[in-house]
């Protein structure tokens, strides 16, 4: 009778390092003071939030995991909806092309859960490529801009 040994150390702490990275990256994404959601963007535009941090639930006035699942659109107002589609479809594309500028930022208004209208500066970027299915997901950041509004400035757009 024979074995046969194999040695899967490498193995073993090569996927350490992957979760110890992951870790790294929840946190940092947790613990961001930036509003941000991270949302999957399927083939029929649709936008579900995968999950908010602490900083977006402050913004929306909403309690920690209250809008995670929940389709993004229903919270920007309906003439920015286009907006929206048009940051995160930028974003992925800049993510399966790589030469153009990842990030494409727009103002819009959000509707917080308490009714009040939120002007922001919405960025967004692909987190790898187009999955087969049609799904791309991304990381959206919203800074709120109403100082900015209520003073009569211009609308940032940044192509």
């Amino acid at each position: 009778m024979g074995a046969i040994a194999t040695d899967i150390s490498d193995l073993v702490h090569a996927h350490e390092r992957e979760r110890r990275q992951a870790d790294l990256l929840r946190a940092v994404f947790e613990l961001s003071p930036t509003p941000a959601v991270r949302v999957a963007r399927t083939a029929d535009d649709g936008v579900k939030v995968l999950d908010a941090n602490s900083a977006m639930c402050g913004l929306m006035g909403a309690p920690h995991g209250a809008i995670d699942q929940c389709d993004l659109l229903r919270q920007v107002h309906p003439d920015d909806k286009a907006t929206v589609l048009d940051v995160l479809a930028y974003a992925t594309r800049a993510s399966s092309v790589g030469s153009m500028p990842s990030v494409r930022q727009r103002e819009l208004r959000l509707s917080a859960l308490d009714g009040r209208i939120l002007w922001v500066l919405m960025s967004a970027a692909a987190v790898g490529p187009e999955a087969p299915n049609g799904a791309t997901e991304i990381v959206a950041q919203f800074q709120d801009v109403k100082a900015r509004r209520v003073a009569g400035e211009a609308p940032f757009d940044q192509a």
